[in-house]
């Protein structure tokens, strides 16, 4: 069974495909994350060749076939090209990690509206720069693992259940959450936790405000969340894009 589905897109990659065609991974609002072929796409007169550049949000036709693993992509339209990401070293670092966290974590044709709507989100705010963009790397990850069913627990110690009380020594064991300061002295099976590390998760998953980042904290983060995601996530392998920064 065959459909013609008009719908709006991120474009998260595109590599090339045969001497004239590209294959483009999109996240769409309609039918998740799919793989398209764009036909003659690899043509410099082609018109949606240049618009289906990633971090592009555009509108497009895509002929859906059950039975097939690509699907073809029709028409499409540009509807952002957020020019100010592109401007910008480290908005564009950043965005383009969202892009693969989302290519790397999500499966195909698993439709997700809060999803689509928090990675349109995430892009604007990339886009006005309301904050750093590690900050904002930081949120969207924490709330795609609370998407993906791992939500990070850090209220509550993870063995006795008690409050977590800020100045603690603490420590975090990957499949259950954060243990408290008498707890930890008793679990050898876990990784030791900064201070500085546990506001900064903690702030991130509230969404409270985070004054004075520091660009210290960007490898640290980025090294807790993807220890944390392998441990979830077996196929994981980690963030490429951030790999060389």
């Amino acid at each position: 069974m065959s459909s013609l589905i008009q719908t709006q897109a991120i474009v998260l990659s595109k590599i090339k495909f045969s001497d004239t065609s590209k294959i483009i991974q999109l996240y769409t609002k309609e039918l998740g994350r799919i793989p398209v072929i764009l036909k003659g796409g690899r043509d410099k007169s082609s018109k949606a060749g240049t618009i289906t550049d990633p971090l592009n949000m555009i509108e497009v036709m895509i002929y859906n076939k059950e039975s097939r693993e690509v699907q073809t992509l029709g028409n499409c339209e540009l509807i952002n090209h957020f020019g100010n990401i592109r401007e910008d070293y480290d908005k564009t670092i950043y965005a383009l990690a969202v892009l693969e966290l989302v290519k790397e974590l999500t499966h195909e044709y698993e439709q997700n509206d809060r999803l689509f709507r928090g990675v349109t989100k995430i892009l604007e705010k990339f886009e006005s720069g309301s904050e750093h963009p590690l900050i904002l790397f930081g949120r969207f990850y924490v709330f795609l693992l609370e998407i993906l069913g791992y939500e990070l627990q850090l209220d509550h110690c993870s063995i006795c259940g008690n409050l977590i009380s800020t100045g603690e020594s603490l420590k975090f064991k990957f499949n259950s959450g954060v243990i408290c300061g008498i707890c930890s002295t008793k679990n050898f099976d876990s990784v030791f936790i900064t201070p500085e590390l546990y506001h900064l998760l903690l702030c991130l998953k509230m969404g409270k405000k985070i004054e004075n980042s520091n660009s210290n904290w960007g490898k640290l983060l980025q090294s807790f969340l993807e220890s944390y995601t392998k441990s979830h996530v077996e196929s994981y392998k980690g963030l490429t894009s951030l790999r060389m920064f």
